[in-house]
């Protein structure tokens, strides 16, 4: 699966499936920059990678594992 395709089943997963605005706000990015994330149109940089998983409670290796499995 796609890392973007990760990221917004993660999301959507979330209890009460949290907004885009809500993590942007966590992560200390715009929701529009997370949004990119979320539709392929930019990768997030490792740093941004590191507090995904820490917001969703899974570790980078875990985060990078479900974007490699089909």
């Amino acid at each position: 699966m796609e890392l973007y395709l990760v990221l917004k089943a993660l999301r959507m997963a979330k209890k009460d499936a949290v907004s885009q605005q809500r993590i942007a706000n966590k992560l200390g990015i715009s929701r529009s920059t997370y949004a990119k994330y979320e539709t392929g149109e930019r990768i997030p940089p490792v740093w941004v990678l590191k507090k995904i998983a820490e917001y969703f409670d899974v570790s980078l290796a875990d985060l990078l594992e479900l974007q490699e499995k089909e």
